[in-house]
């Protein structure tokens, strides 16, 4: 209990002072990062669009934590083929995951060629 404690002492400014949910969740996991990507058809990820999440080619420990589709969440499953529009968060350590603005952190499997 005192090991959480500090741990959301220590964290309470950089929630304080964050102005995204997912800059909420990483104060929060601060070992992890989480980022947010939409799949837009004509946007830097699009070429993820009709991939399945079993598919996905990522570096370790990085994985798809939640989808939102219109608005609604998608389970998630190795069989979820994401579509244009999709909203996904994705977490994994930091030292391999990328700086806001940059692409998701994963292939498709037909882009592994």
């Amino acid at each position: 209990a005192g090991e959480l404690a500090g741990h959301l002492h220590a964290g309470a400014r950089q929630i304080g002072i964050a102005q995204t949910e997912a800059e909420v969740k990483t104060a929060l996991l601060p070992e992890l990062t989480i980022r947010q990507y939409t799949l837009f058809p004509e946007g830097r990820d699009a070429l993820l669009i009709g991939s399945r999440v079993g598919d996905l080619v990522m570096p370790e420990g990085v994985k798809v934590a939640a989808v939102n589709r219109l608005g609604v969440a998608i389970e998630i499953s190795e069989d979820l083929v994401f579509e244009g529009d999709d909203q996904l968060m994705v977490i994994g350590p930091s030292e391999v995951m990328p700086a806001d603005g940059e692409p998701m952190p994963a292939t498709g499997a037909e882009q592994r060629f």
